[in-house]
């Protein structure tokens, strides 16, 4: 084993990559601590900076257990998760053939010749989008004719590590992450407005919070719930941890 952290009983192997930044940064991903070096720095640089580093993961970790991002969402076969408010179990079957999905009354099909987190998530999507998007559409026009009347061309579900959401205000087009789509019913609503909000304002100026406040007074609790909640979402989580998030608003 390389070089570790040790926080909460827990080994961290670190991972160093070099980097064309101007300063040295680290996260966690996938329970791996990522520490990037711009690559100009001398050597005595990059040790005071990786030590100092490392000692502020380790804070934060003993702070945070459950910091860091997932590259992938942790589906599993029999997993029971929420789309747009219905309730579905994920069925998951490793088959030798080519990825196919489909859902048959309340389960999510997924058939694929190797069942990793990667290949899951791409048919995942592709399932959610086929099968859901037309729902989230609706939701979005409807919502945006109710609070604003902007123009909207065009609507897609993502997935991103870091995002949920996002706008090209010249193109009209709408991205929503599709784990979004797990959150409860308020907390999209939030997320939408917050993006439709982006057409008239592509930064996060006062006039920007203005219209979101104006469609959502409640917003800044639901982002609320999302930065405390949404890194849970598609986690394969117990149920019961499901439900405890679920009544947080």
């Amino acid at each position: 084993m390389g070089d570790v952290i040790e926080a909460n009983g827990r080994i961290y192997e670190i991972k160093y990559l070099p980097v064309n930044s101007r300063i040295a940064k680290a996260m966690v991903e996938d329970g791996e601590v990522i520490i990037k070096i711009p690559k100009h720095y001398p050597e005595r640089e990059k040790a005071h900076a990786i030590e100092s580093l490392k000692k502020k993961v380790k804070i934060r970790l003993i702070k945070d257990p459950d910091w860091g991002r997932v590259r992938y969402p942790n589906f599993y076969d029999g997993e029971e998760v929420s789309l747009l408010g219905e309730r579905y179990i994920i069925r998951i079957i490793e088959n030798g053939r080519k990825a196919r999905g489909s859902i048959k009354g309340n389960e999510l099909i997924l058939k694929l010749p190797n069942a990793d987190r990667k290949r899951v998530l791409r048919l995942m999507l592709r399932l959610v989008s086929k099968a859901m998007l037309d729902k989230l559409k609706n939701r979005i026009y409807e919502l945006n004719q109710r609070h604003f009347g902007f123009e909207v061309k065009d609507v897609k579900l993502r997935y991103a590590m870091n995002r949920w959401g996002s706008c090209n205000a010249r193109t009209k087009r709408i991205n929503i992450n599709f784990l979004a789509l797990m959150a409860p019913s308020d907390v999209l609503n939030y997320l939408i407005i917050h993006e439709l909000a982006h057409l008239k304002e592509p930064n996060h100026s006062h006039k920007f919070w203005e219209l979101v406040g104006n469609a959502c007074p409640d917003y800044k609790e639901r982002a609320r719930w999302l930065r405390k909640n949404g890194r849970l979402l598609g986690l394969g989580m117990p149920n019961e941890a499901k439900k405890e998030i679920n009544i947080l608003i």
